[in-house]
C-alpha cells in the first residue's frame, strides 16, 4: 500500500475520503485532468444529512485545508485544496483542486504537512551528472553490479541541497528484472518545510540546467520523504520512511511534455566533472538575489517557451540583459544607456562578437531592436530577420553569463553556442555594422548566384 506511484494524464481513481466528520465517508474520484492537473471529484445530494459535509464544502465554499483519499491501491494525501465549482441542481458535483498529493498515509491527518526531505528529478539532470550506478558485464553470464554512487552536496540558506544519482531495482525470481539509477535533486531541512518551499528552493537548480543547456527542462518526478509517511505493515506496524511518489499542481504541466532528445543536450556550457560544491553554492546565493533573478528570469522563460512570437522574445530577452547589466554594475549607477548596459555584460562573458561586428556593433544592435520593438514612438519597425538574430544573440548572451558568474575558466568565443550564433549570420547573409545595422556580405555562395536576399526574406535561415 505505501509504493504507489502518481497519476497519469487521465487516469482516474475511485474511493472514499474521510472528512473527519460523524459521516465520516464520502465516495469520490481523483482525476489527473490533461492540463489542468489532479482534481477531486465528489458527487453529493443537496439537503440531504447524508451529504451536510459534502455541500457544506461546495456550497459554503468551506474547505478542509487538507483530506485523505483512500482506496485499494492505498491512501493518498490532499493538501493545499481550492473549490473549482460546483454542478448539478438535486444531485450535485463538486470539484477540488489538489495543489500537493503525497501518495501515502500520515501517522497522523493534519492541515498542513511540513516535510523534511523532498527530492525532484528533472530533464538533463541524468545527463548534466553522468554515468549511472549500473554496470553490466556481457560475460558466458550477464551480470548487473548495482551501486550507489557519491554526489554533490552543498547548503544555502535554511536548506541542504544534494544531487546524486540512486539507484533502485526490482524483479521477479526467475522471470524478470529491472533497474534503473536516475539523479534527484534533493532539499533537506531541519524542523521540516512545505513542499511548495522545498520546489521553490529547487528552482535555482532547474534555472542553471537550462542555461546550461539551453533548451526547454521539465519536472518530472517529485518525492517526499519524511517520518510523518513511515512505511506501513500489514500488522498496523510502522517502519522507517522511504521517498513517497507526491505531484504538485505547480508542476503537473511539465510532466505532460516531451522529453529533451540527445541533440538537445548534446552542448552544455559545463559538466558536473568541472564543478564543485561551491560552485553549486555560488550559484543558488545568486538566484536568492532578487536582482539577479529579475535579470535571469525572462531568458530561462523564453527558453521554456514562454512565447512563440519574436517581438515578445526579444522584449524579454534583451530586457534580461539589461537587467544583468544593472546587476554586474557596482556602483548600480541610473539611467545608464540600454547599449552600454548590454555591452557590459558581453565583456563580462568575455565574448569578443569579432567574427559578425564586434561588442560594441552587438550592444547597438540589440539595443536598437529592442527599442524599436518597445517605443511607440520610433516609426521603424524591426523586420523579421532582426527579430530573429537579435533574439538569438540575446539568448546566447545571457546564457554565457553562467560560467563567467561562477569563475569558470572557459574560452565562449569556441564554444559551440557562439559557433552556431556566428553560423546565423553566415547563412543569412549578414553581419553587423559599427552602427548596430545588419548589412549584406558577399560569400562564396552569393558570389556564384548573386546578391543576398537576406534582408528582403521574411523567413531567416535558421
Amino acid at each position: 500500500m505505501d509504493d504507489q506511484k502518481g497519476l497519469a494524464s487521465g487516469e482516474i481513481r475511485v474511493g472514499h475520503i474521510d472528512s473527519g466528520s460523524a459521516n465520516p465517508v464520502q465516495s469520490c474520484v481523483l482525476r489527473m485532468e490533461p492540463g489542468e492537473g489532479l482534481m477531486l471529484l465528489v458527487p453529493f445530494v443537496r439537503h440531504h444529512d447524508q451529504f451536510a459535509v459534502a455541500a457544506d464544502w461546495f456550497l459554503r465554499e468551506s474547505l478542509p485545508s487538507s483530506l485523505l483519499f483512500v482506496d485499494n491501491l492505498g491512501y493518498v494525501t490532499l493538501s493545499d485544496l481550492r473549490w473549482r465549482g460546483t454542478s448539478g441542481s438535486g444531485i450535485a458535483l463538486g470539484r477540488l483542486e489538489v495543489g500537493v498529493a503525497i501518495f501515502g498515509e500520515p501517522r497522523d491527518v493534519k492541515d498542513d504537512y511540513e516535510v523534511e526531505t523532498f527530492e525532484s528529478r528533472i530533464d538533463g539532470l541524468d545527463r548534466f551528472f553522468g554515468t549511472g550506478g549500473i554496470e553490466i558485464d556481457h560475460g558466458a553470464t550477464t551480470t548487473a553490479t548495482l551501486r550507489d554512487m557519491e554526489g554533490v552536496a552543498w547548503q544555502h540558506g535554511d536548506f541542504d541541497f544534494e544531487i546524486r544519482p540512486r539507484t533502485q531495482w526490482g524483479g521477479v525470481d526467475g522471470r524478470s528484472f529491472e533497474a534503473n539509477s536516475r539523479a534527484w535533486i534533493r532539499t533537506s531541512i531541519p524542523g521540516g518545510a512545505s513542499v511548495s518551499s522545498h520546489r521553490r528552493a529547487q528552482d535555482a537548480i532547474r534555472a542553471f540546467l537550462t542555461l546550461n543547456y539551453g533548451t526547454a527542462l521539465y519536472w518530472r518526478e517529485h518525492r517526499v520523504l519524511d517520518d510523518q509517511f513511515p512505511v506501513h505493515f500489514i500488522d498496523g506496524s510502522t517502519g522507517k520512511p522511504v521517498p513517497v511518489a507526491t505531484m504538485l499542481r505547480a508542476s503537473q504541466r511539465d510532466t505532460e511534455q516531451v522529453e529533451p532528445n540527445f541533440r538537445d543536450l548534446a552542448f552544455p556550457l559545463t559538466t558536473m566533472e568541472r564543478l564543485e560544491p561551491r560552485h553549486f553554492a555560488r550559484w543558488c546565493d545568486l538566484y536568492s538575489d532578487p536582482l539577479f533573478r529579475k535579470a535571469a528570469q525572462p531568458t530561462v522563460e523564453v527558453i521554456h517557451g514562454a512565447s512563440r512570437f519574436l517581438e515578445p522574445q526579444v522584449m524579454m530577452l534583451v530586457s534580461s540583459l539589461e537587467s544583468m547589466g544593472y546587476y554586474l554594475d557596482e556602483e548600480r549607477r541610473k539611467r545608464r544607456a540600454v547599449e552600454v548596459r548590454i555591452q557590459l555584460t558581453l565583456e563580462s562573458a568575455g565574448i569578443t562578437a569579432a567574427r559578425i561586428g564586434g561588442v560594441a556593433a552587438v550592444s547597438r544592435f540589440l539595443a536598437r531592436v529592442y527599442n524599436d520593438v518597445k517605443h511607440a514612438d520610433r516609426e521603424r519597425k524591426s523586420d523579421f530577420l532582426d527579430l530573429y538574430l537579435a533574439s538569438l544573440v540575446a539568448q546566447v548572451v545571457m546564457r554565457a553569463q553562467l560560467p563567467a558568474l561562477l569563475g569558470l575558466d572557459l574560452i565562449l568565443d569556441d564554444h559551440f553556442m557562439v559557433e552556431d550564433m556566428v553560423e546565423s549570420f553566415k547563412r543569412n547573409g549578414v553581419e553587423l555594422t559599427d552602427a548596430g545595422e545588419l548589412r549584406a556580405i558577399a560569400n562564396e555562395r552569393q558570389s556564384a548566384s548573386g546578391p543576398s536576399a537576406a534582408r528582403s526574406s521574411d523567413t531567416p535561415t535558421a
